[in-house]
């Protein structure tokens, strides 16, 4: 088994799995990822990996980490995995895994048949090192050494994504004022000349 913390060389994926590569071999993936950035860049790696058997003999599977918390999805997501080719994990992991991430590995791994495969691990480097980080990349480490995968690994660093829900306290203060607006200055001087003329009556 290789470790290589380089860029994913494509090449070097289909040295491992890929012993046919005519068209009417599939090449199954499952990809497990964080976000919308993470999700991004494996839907570039599996571009890279298409381009060279073409699009037609890659069937792609994709499940959000998050996700995994519900039994359905979970039993998807494991289903998949039992005959992936290659396994793409595209994760932050900057505070560590999540227990649905074990989950889903303690539900596949013990239970994959013998054979060639592949997996890729795109995790994202934080502002400062973290032992956090350390630890999903030594698990995965450990994950492809359980399952004779062909591990490679490679880094970079992605922006962070902004929460939903962005608004700030003063901007939502004024959404609030906008929604229920006061009276207007005119309503105010009407008011004012009506208390006048009712305190001299």
């Amino acid at each position: 088994m290789n470790s290589r913390k380089s860029a994913i060389n494509p090449e070097a994926v289909l040295e491992r799995v890929a012993p046919s590569q005519q068209s009417q071999y599939a090449l199954n993936v499952t990809v497990v990822y964080e976000d919308a950035s993470t999700r991004q860049w494996a839907r570039e790696t599996c571009e890279r990996v298409a381009g060279l058997v073409g699009p037609e003999a890659v069937r792609t599977t994709w499940w959000r980490l998050n996700d995994l918390s519900d039994a359905a999805v979970l039993a998807g997501a494991v289903s998949t995995a039992l005959r992936a080719d290659i396994i793409v994990v595209a994760i932050r992991a900057a505070e560590g895994l999540p227990l649905p991430f074990f989950v889903w590995v303690d539900s596949w791994l013990p239970h994959r048949g013998p054979g060639t495969a592949a997996l890729v691990a795109l995790v994202t480097l934080p502002e400062r090192p973290r032992i956090a980080m350390e630890r999903a990349r030594e698990y995965l480490d450990a994950v492809a050494r359980k399952g004779r995968f062909d591990f490679l690994i490679e880094e970079r660093r992605l922006p962070l994504e902004k929460p939903a829900n962005s608004s700030s306290p003063s901007r939502q203060a004024s959404a609030n004022t906008q929604r229920f607006p006061g009276p207007s200055p005119q309503r105010r001087g009407r008011s004012e000349r009506r208390a006048k003329v009712a305190a001299t009556a």
